[in-house]
């Protein structure tokens, strides 16, 4: 017959299997110098988790030492532990991030009680890279590379400051087939830059334009970081490094991260995005003049619609219209004052696009359309002088 004190533990057992957040605050030590506390879970932290425990793919954007990759690690263990049969992969940037980020998870594990260990799987294997438990469950953490993940099918890939690995959408390749039966992604990072595939694939998710959710954590997740904080940071780092390791904003960590060419404080000082008069599409009326007509979906936002007598400017990025593929754009400037009047946005073949360019400049006054020339935009510049005709091109 089982004593009292086994009962309890085991009830206690349960408990920790059933609520992640009751098991990481009430048995899981961290590392900080010169101590080794319980997991105090930050309201952030706790948003994070909850996302990350109803089994959704998420990408986070966060400022740096917020305890991300703390808690990803200690996410992981009680995966592993609680849990049979589970594949966890955790990747990062270097083979040496990656034998730290699990170092985390058996530190946790090294400090719970002894009864626990007893009650649960015991080690059946372990290294610097490794810690598999009698239960069919396992952590393996290894760094990015074009194979990593490759022949694994894992129940959960974590993939720590994802926007660093020397090749982010090969990962990217590699890690989504490995999770298709059921699996789970929940990438993080930092910014790393403007344009690149980590800053798409955000944006994506923030958009819902693909299977993730996005989440960004400021730099005062951290209770105790405030203003004086962060000015004392100001004046030890560019401003384009506090954006990057320290944004307030996504938009900020995205823009003035990576060491841009111009300060974008004084960028945006400058600059007053108003809201459109207009949004919809520009249609073909039936007699052949174009007109604005409102949509659910619209592609063209106008600030301000033709003048008589001005001159403007269109010029034009041309993607391949794929459904998952980049967007082909187009922006109308006003020449005597260089003013955005609009702006088209729209995944489109580069045939249509061709006819919808040489409409939207016809209708601001025959404006100069000059359309990139490169790959895809050969095939609008060809469709625009021989079969549209446009009388304005820019050569």
């Amino acid at each position: 017959m089982a004593s009292r004190e086994e009962v309890e533990q085991e009830v206690e057992f349960r408990r920790c299997k059933a609520n992640v957040f009751y098991f990481l605050e009430t048995y899981w030590h961290i590392s900080t110098p010169g101590a080794s506390p319980l997991f105090e879970l930050r309201e952030p932290q706790r948003i994070a988790l909850e996302t990350w425990e109803s089994g959704e793919n998420t990408i986070s954007l966060k400022a740096r030492q917020i305890g991300w990759s703390t808690l990803s690690a200690a996410y992981a263990f009680w995966i592993a532990f609680f849990h049979p049969d589970q594949t966890i992969v955790m990747l990062s940037r270097t083979e040496n991030f990656a034998k730290k980020l699990l170092q985390m998870s058996k530190y946790g594990y090294a400090r719970i009680p002894d009864w626990m260990k007893e009650r649960g799987p015991a080690v059946e294997k372990q290294n610097l890279l490794e810690l598999n438990f009698q239960n069919g469950s396992s952590i393996e953490s290894m760094a990015s590379r074009e194979n990593a993940a490759r022949g694994i099918t894992a129940s959960l890939i974590i993939a720590d400051e994802w926007a660093f690995f020397n090749d982010p959408a090969e990962a990217w390749t590699a890690i989504y087939p490995a999770t298709e039966v059921g699996g789970q992604i929940i990438g993080i990072s930092t910014a790393n830059g403007f344009g690149n595939w980590f800053h798409k694939f955000y944006n994506s998710a923030k958009a819902g334009t693909n299977n993730f959710k996005a989440m960004f954590f400021p730099w005062n997740s951290i209770p105790s970081r405030d203003e004086a904080w962060y000015l004392q940071r100001t004046k030890d780092m560019e401003p384009w490094q506090l954006s990057q390791e320290y944004p307030a904003t996504d938009e900020e960590a995205f823009i003035a991260s990576g060491n841009p060419a111009f300060d974008t404080d004084m960028l945006k000082s400058r600059i007053e995005i108003l809201p459109p008069a207009f949004e919809g599409i520009l249609a073909e009326g039936d007699d052949g003049v174009a007109t604005l007509v409102r949509v659910p979906e619209p592609n063209l936002k106008v600030w301000e619609k033709p003048q008589g007598g001005m001159l403007y400017v269109v010029g034009a990025d041309v993607a391949t219209g794929a459904e998952d593929g980049d967007y082909s754009t187009a922006t109308v400037i006003k020449a005597n004052t260089g003013q955005v009047v609009a702006v088209f946005r729209e995944r489109i073949v580069p045939e249509d696009f061709s006819d919808y360019l040489a409409r939207l400049a016809l209708w601001y006054n025959t404006a100069l359309l000059a359309p990139e020339r490169n790959t895809h935009g050969l095939v609008v510049v060809r469709r625009l002088t021989y079969d549209l005709k446009y009388p304005n091109l820019y050569m």
